[in-house]
């Protein structure tokens, strides 16, 4: 019995260990959880609002739009619970939530307010070069975003 316990200490002590999570990447999954709960409470909570399922992924990483040393800068639309199931998705929300660099802060939201899907529109004279006259093209509404430095 003695001999198997010192053969299994030995082994795992020659044997490379599963490295845990870099800071960098749990300070990441610390700053989506952090943005999405911010998402929520300004939102009405969890009986009013949803966050996308990409907030509820380990870190984050669809929503991520940046991570730098300014932040981790997360971007998601939301709305009422059940909305990803419709067919199709109809949020209603869209967010934006800067979060420090440790995952410990919200350092800004930016934008949180009503979502703005791609309209289509006719192509008049200002655009011939997307094709003939009357043919429809999309456009996305333009939104300002103030990011703070």
């Amino acid at each position: 019995m003695r001999l198997i316990s010192l053969l299994l200490a030995a082994m795992s002590l020659a044997a490379p260990t599963a490295q845990a999570q870099t800071p960098y990447t749990h300070a990441q999954t610390k700053a989506a959880n952090l943005a999405r709960m911010r998402a929520e409470k300004l939102n009405g909570g969890l009986r009013l609002y949803r966050a996308d399922r990409c907030m509820y992924v380990t870190r984050g990483v669809d929503c991520l739009v940046s991570a730098d040393e300014n932040g981790y800068r997360f971007s998601f639309k939301g709305g009422a619970p059940g909305w990803q199931q419709q067919s199709p998705p109809d949020p209603t929300v869209e967010t934006e939530v800067l979060i420090s660099i440790d995952g410990d802060e919200i350092l800004d939201v930016p934008y949180n307010g009503r979502f703005a899907e791609a309209q289509p529109i006719s192509c008049s004279k200002a655009c011939p070069q997307i094709g003939s006259m009357g043919q429809t093209s999309r456009r996305v509404n333009e939104k300002a975003i103030l990011f703070s430095a």
